[in-house]
């Protein structure tokens, strides 16, 4: 796998949660406890990992990395199995898979990481920087824009997030985008 930064997002991960709004970690444990249970590997993603990450920020759901096969059934129709939570005292529970659209290196990474929590055996872990930072652009949402430029701002690698960030190139670019305006920020410019 890629160069991560496991050892800060280790030590984050156990204080974003516990910064968490009660609903919310509630919705957090409880749903990590069914997900354990149903001995389904998830790879904690979204603002959770946001936070673990060092850019704090109110977080309203929770967002897993899984494998289609682990958490949903049918092809056509897809349904949740059943035990699944997809919501918990009114907190949404996401699940984030891989998509055929994704290049190849960002679904081996998906892949490899709920692998790896597969192999723990705590069914559980956090995403690394880089895959984080390319979901977030992905998406390219204004609120994830801000994600990234929060997390550039709270210490994130960008020299390591850079060398490991794949296509598409609007990706890349919106990377150095995100870059440019936390260091002016940072700046004062």
């Amino acid at each position: 796998m890629r160069e991560t930064m496991k050892s800060q997002t280790i030590l984050n991960f156990a204080e974003a949660v516990e910064n968490l709004g009660p609903r919310v970690r509630q919705a957090y444990e409880l749903s990590t406890e069914a997900l354990a249970r149903l001995a389904i590997p998830h790879i904690v993603v979204g603002g959770i990992a946001v936070c673990a990450y060092g850019h704090a920020r109110s977080v309203n759901d929770v967002d897993y990395l899984v494998l289609t096969g682990d958490v949903f059934e049918g092809d056509v129709v897809r349904t949740l199995r059943p035990g699944v939570p997809f919501k918990v005292s009114g907190v949404a529970i996401d699940y984030c898979v891989e998509r055929d659209t994704y290049p190849l290196e960002v679904r081996d990474a998906m892949r490899e990481c709920v692998a790896e929590a597969r192999e723990r055996g705590d069914k559980s872990g956090i995403v690394p920087d880089w895959l984080l930072v390319w979901m977030k652009l992905c998406e390219g949402r204004h609120k994830d824009v801000a994600d990234v430029e929060g997390l550039v701002r709270a210490g994130l690698d960008v020299a390591a997030v850079r060398a490991n960030l794949p296509g598409p190139e609007r990706v890349r670019e919106l990377f150095e985008r995100c870059v440019a305006a936390a260091e002016g920020e940072t700046r004062g410019t």
